[in-house]
């Protein structure tokens, strides 16, 4: 909190440094939003979302490592409504538009243009106020724990959306909540059984590393070994090999 003012927890993913670090200064120096991560890629980039539990995400849409579609499919599997902003070049506009159609909040195009930047903002400031108008809804007693059992049973499909939905809470609520309840985010409960399940699945040789990281909710395999490197230290192919002596892919 900055002089009474609730920040606005934000992550910047963009793989030109100088570009990346020039919208860091502008959007901490809106006062209200605060940068708590960045990343260059969008595996780093969903990485650092999880760690930081942002409220908004500026991403460039062409990075490495990540097609920008598939980055924002992962986070509205696993972040349900999370705001992204994307940033693009003019040649990549009807891609963009692409990213409007799945969700994307806006566009900006670059170079920033200040009126552009303070429109989005402003937008911004209006969703998260509507989101927190609904933080206030009441959790029965007992739905966190259901929509934990709904997760553990239906990993693959596992989801914000989804879990909120088996408890009849809108998302954003129902995230906060499970946050409040449990002490990690939704996300981190999510990945941590993911990362159990895919232990399990990798000591059994019919599945490839590809078919465990879409059986325990992936949509990137590359995804999928940087988290299980985290969490394990080691990848899962290096896991395997302390299970069988060899690789198996």
């Amino acid at each position: 909190m900055r002089g009474g003012t609730i920040l606005i927890r934000t992550v910047v993913v963009e793989d030109e440094p100088i570009f990346r670090e020039s919208l860091v200064r502008r959007i901490d120096s809106l006062g209200d939003f605060k940068v708590e991560g960045t990343a260059s890629n969008g595996i780093e980039g969903l990485i650092e979302i999880q760690r930081t539990d942002p409220h908004v995400v500026f991403s460039d849409i062409r990075m490495p490592g990540m097609d920008g579609l598939v980055f924002l499919e992962q986070i509205r599997k696993d972040f349900g409504d999370l705001p992204v902003v994307f940033i693009t070049g003019f040649q990549e506009f009807e891609y963009a538009q692409k990213a409007l159609r799945l969700g994307a909040v806006d566009l900006l195009m670059k170079p920033l243009d200040a009126d552009e930047l303070h429109r989005v903002v402003e937008k911004l400031r209006l969703m998260l106020a509507n989101m927190k108008s609904i933080d206030n809804q009441r959790v029965p007693p007992g739905l966190i724990a259901v929509a934990k059992e709904w997760v553990c049973a239906n990993l693959k499909e596992a989801s914000l959306n989804a879990a909120a939905a088996q408890v009849q809470m809108n998302p954003a609520a129902f995230s906060r909540k499970f946050h409040a309840s449990e002490g990690v985010t939704f996300i981190q409960y999510v990945s941590q059984v993911r990362m159990n399940k895919a232990k399990e699945l990798l000591a059994n040789p019919i599945f490839k590393v590809a078919q465990v990281a879409e059986l325990v909710g992936y949509l990137d395999q590359r995804y999928f070994t940087e988290v299980f490197k985290k969490t394990w230290g080691l990848s899962p192919q290096e896991y395997r090999k302390t299970v069988f002596g060899e690789s198996s892919e």
